[in-house]
């Protein structure tokens, strides 16, 4: 699998463009130049109005039924941000929204789902340090992703003092490594096509993989491994944002799954799917209609940032009625995950992708 490039260590200390990553902090290995490629998201270009029209009384039916908990954090903290969209559904502004979806990577919209606004002006302004810093970054996680399925060992600091034999890895192709992949688990594994102006990993044969791609692959992967493989499961991916892990879990076989999200970003969900991987019926419901009754809960990176009210009547009803509920939640706000479920904890690690956040597996005490 070794190919030959030409590698070398970056330069310390490194300063990243954007607070993803928090330079050496919040990477895993030793950072180098010449690993791989980046690239930008490709743009869907064809307006469907037809589809548009959809969306919009989509959301008029959600909103009509969620603005009864306004006032919960989900909504007062994500909302203003969302206020140019929410306008350009509401006035069905077929040609604005076709624009504003087609480069939701841009936009306010997906500020804390999928790189956004803030984080996109700051990217563009920092070519070098892209392509030196944040790309490395991202291909810390790719990397993480190898060393948590087993394609590579695990990266040993120790090692690393007395010889630097583990940079070898990082001389095989990011597309021989998924081939890796698809031949272990019997599947195709390709990124979403469409992430319009979304950084990323770019491969050959692969597409683009963004840092939620990677997570999302990682994620699924760790599902796919704890049932055996056994896909007939009903899976619930709660704060699903814009639907990564449904899109990759549908990849390694899994078919009955459920989005929950706030209305406008549910909207971002269903245009990224419907582009992506429009064969595909995802399962979308609305926090209210959420009753736990699931094979599998999930949620990543969601609960413990939601008011305590929210987050404890999300727990009650996965105590209640779910049989096993993964968390992957960072602890650093109010409350931590742990201080509300009311299941029996089975395991409790470190998250293979990103420091500071912790991943629980929780089954029913029935």
């Amino acid at each position: 699998m070794t190919e030959k490039k030409l590698l070398k260590l970056m330069s310390w200390p490194i300063k990243l463009p954007s607070s993803y990553f928090t330079g050496l902090l919040m990477i895993n290995h030793p950072p180098i130049e010449g690993g791989c490629e980046y690239g930008w998201g490709k743009v869907y270009e064809e307006k469907d109005t037809e589809f548009l029209s959809k969306l919009c009384d989509y959301f008029e039916e959600r909103l009509n039924q969620d603005t009864i908990n306004t006032n919960s954090v989900v909504w007062s903290a994500i909302v203003p941000t969302h206020a140019e969209f929410i306008e350009l559904l509401k006035n069905r502004e077929y040609d604005k929204l076709h624009e504003y979806l087609s480069l939701m990577f841009t936009k306010p919209l997906t500020l804390g789902i999928a790189q956004g606004d803030y984080f996109y002006n700051r990217l563009k302004k920092n070519e070098e340090d892209i392509v030196r810093n944040t790309g490395f970054a991202v291909y810390d996680k790719f990397l993480s992703l190898l060393e948590a399925v087993g394609l590579v060992p695990a990266f040993s600091p120790e090692q690393y003092q007395t010889k630097n034999e583990w940079i070898k890895y990082y001389s095989v192709s990011m597309d021989n490594y998924l081939d890796e992949l698809e031949k272990h688990f019997g599947c195709t594994i390709q990124a979403p096509k469409y992430q319009g102006e979304h950084f990323g990993l770019q491969t050959e044969k692969h597409g683009l993989f963004s840092d939620r791609d990677i997570m999302a692959l990682g994620v699924a992967i760790r599902i796919k491994e704890a049932y055996w493989n056994r896909t007939n499961i009903s899976i619930c991916d709660i704060g699903s944002g814009l639907g990564y892990l449904p899109f990759y879990l549908r990849q390694l076989g899994f078919t009955n799954i459920t989005h929950i999200d706030i209305p406008t970003v549910t909207v971002a969900a269903k245009y990224f799917m419907h582009t992506n991987m429009p064969d595909f019926e995802l399962k979308y419901i609305s926090p209210y209609e959420f009753d736990g009754k699931y094979d599998l809960v999930v949620n990543f990176d969601g609960m413990s940032t939601f008011s305590r009210e929210d987050a404890e009547d999300y727990a009650n009803k996965i105590s209640n009625n779910t049989k096993h509920f993964l968390s992957i939640n960072r602890e650093i706000d109010d409350f931590r995950v742990s201080d509300i479920m009311n299941m029996n904890r089975i395991s409790r690690n470190p998250f293979w992708y990103r420091r500071g956040y912790v991943e629980e597996d929780y089954v029913s005490k029935g």
